[in-house]
């Protein structure tokens, strides 16, 4: 794990990928981190994360401490799923203008965003959602707001889709993700 400086401005864009190590809880040595000296804009760039150790819930992450705005997110969103752990992505954390993961309690059922596929042309049916489900106890039962019960979705329209992901003891999480055309 290292820093990256940069005294500019930092724009990651859809089909970017943004690959971060994980090994501990202090940022630079054991966790990599972004140090970045203007604006940072995040057009849908994939955020992939490496763990090499179990993180405990509510330990945070600095991943792109700014000093400028954060304009739009990640591929992910939200949320994420690494190494079966989940994290939620925080696009206005420490000052206001930080990227922060923060870990989630363990055996707590989470659903996440992997990808989504917007619409290709006006009117069709090409888009997909890709979820990733971690925690709780198995098996899931998923129940999508188009009737669908599969984990992920394909060969949809432009849309708001909504999943509730039950677990065998009756918990729940709900992800809302839109499609565009």
């Amino acid at each position: 794990p290292g820093c990256v400086t940069i005294s500019g401005d930092m724009t990651l864009d859809s089909g970017d990928t943004l690959a971060m190590e994980l090994d501990s809880t202090t940022a630079c040595t054991e966790y990599d981190q972004f140090i970045v000296g203007g604006d940072v804009t995040l057009d849908g760039a994939y955020l992939s994360l490496s763990l090499g150790f179990t993180p405990i819930g509510g330990e945070t992450f600095t991943l792109i401490d700014g000093s400028g705005p954060i304009s739009g997110q990640f591929a992910q969103e939200t949320s994420i799923i690494a190494g079966g752990y989940a994290f939620t992505i925080d696009y206005a954390g420490g000052d206001g203008y930080d990227v922060v993961l923060t870990a989630c309690t363990p055996g707590t059922l989470f659903v996440s965003l992997n990808s989504k596929t917007n619409i290709l042309c006006n009117g069709s049916s090409t888009g997909a959602i890709d979820i990733d489900v971690s925690g709780g106890t198995t098996p899931y039962i998923y129940i999508w707001n188009n009737s669908a019960t599969t984990e992920d979705l394909t060969n949809i329209s432009a849309g708001t889709y909504t999943v509730t992901v039950t677990d065998d003891n009756g918990s729940y999480d709900i992800l809302s993700v839109v499609v565009t055309e």
